[in-house]
């Protein structure tokens, strides 16, 4: 409930600056503000920002999330694949120029309180030069796909998962690229550009186990072995890598972006019976996050598809965990 009021809040707090500037005129406080934080020395022949400073993106998505875990107790060795089942989310994405916010939750949520939360929220503002994202999600509906190479499809409800994640990034060729062209559709690319980027990331995931639910749902697949009752990991990094937008005549745009990262500095913790132990880490562990995206773009409506791929080793050990992510998006806006 309270994250839900905070999400209400920051809305509102969008839509009266939005009021206030209208009423204010182009000089006012807020606008200045928000001018300094989009600031930009693009070259208008390659990128230039839209004249609107509101847009509104009704969106809807699939997360995807696969943890490859492998369990080594009692003189033995075990390997799952969880897999979350792709699951249907609404939501919107509320704008002032580089600025945006967002939810999304599964269907059923917006109907009824039944099933599972899957909810995500996020934050970002992306500028041509610097900016940067926040998300935190959280996913409750998995499946055991196999067990020590066998497989079980077996659909589990004592397994819950957190993820936060901040990532903030600079452009070198910004004057010709633009990152927000992409993403929150604030610029226009005009012509074909990439660029190479570079930034800091900071990830925290937390795993979930009902032990004695999870016995009863898959004990015979999963054997008389000891499981953890919760998974953490925190970590702390940089990332590099390269864009690309190609523009397809003057309303379609395809993008992608490959950046691999390097974690720095790296926390995890299993806990069994409520004692907890540190996962053993290793010196650096590589990640790696990839972007894909197509955009129609016609001057105050745009609709588009994104679908991005986050590759993470979380701990290694007593417990081995791999993460994959992927998040899916289609969506249409307008601005005003």
């Amino acid at each position: 409930m309270l994250r839900h009021r905070i999400v209400y809040v920051m809305c509102l707090l969008l839509a009266n600056g939005y009021l206030f500037a209208q009423q204010s005129g182009e000089q006012s406080m807020w606008n200045r503000f928000f001018d300094f934080l989009s600031a930009s020395k693009a070259d208008s022949a390659y990128a230039v920002r839209h004249p609107y400073r509101f847009s509104i993106k009704p969106k809807l998505g699939t997360s995807i999330g696969i943890y490859d875990v492998s369990w080594k107790g009692d003189g033995t060795s075990n390997r799952y694949s969880l897999r979350a089942h792709p699951i249907w989310k609404l939501g919107v994405n509320v704008s002032y120029r580089n600025l945006t916010i967002g939810i999304q939750r599964n269907i059923s949520k917006f109907f009824d309180d039944g099933g599972s939360n899957n909810t995500e929220y996020s934050a970002s503002s992306y500028g041509n030069k610097f900016g940067g994202e926040f998300s935190y999600s959280l996913m409750g509906r998995y499946t055991l796909w196999n067990a020590n190479d066998r497989e079980w499809h077996k659909r589990l409800s004592s397994i819950q998962s957190k993820r936060l994640f901040a990532n903030g990034y600079y452009v070198f060729n910004h004057r010709h690229f633009s990152y927000p062209a992409a993403f929150t559709q604030s610029y226009h690319q005009k012509r074909s550009c990439g660029s190479a980027l570079i930034g800091l990331f900071f990830s925290n995931e937390w795993i979930d186990i009902d032990t004695s639910l999870l016995q009863e749902e898959a004990g015979e697949q999963l054997g008389d072995v000891r499981y953890p009752q919760q998974i953490t990991s925190r970590s702390f990094g940089i990332n590099g890598g390269y864009a690309y937008n190609w523009v397809l005549g003057s309303k379609w745009m395809l993008h992608g972006s490959l950046v691999p990262s390097v974690s720095l500095h790296k926390k995890g913790t299993i806990t069994f019976d409520e004692t907890k132990q540190k996962l053993k880490q290793e010196p650096i562990d590589l990640g790696c996050i990839v972007r894909m995206g197509a955009l129609w773009d016609r001057s105050r409506y745009f609709a588009g598809f994104t679908a991005v791929l986050t590759l993470t080793e979380l701990g290694k050990g007593l417990v081995n965990v791999t993460d994959c992510y992927v998040r899916t998006r289609l969506f249409y806006g307008f601005r005003f």
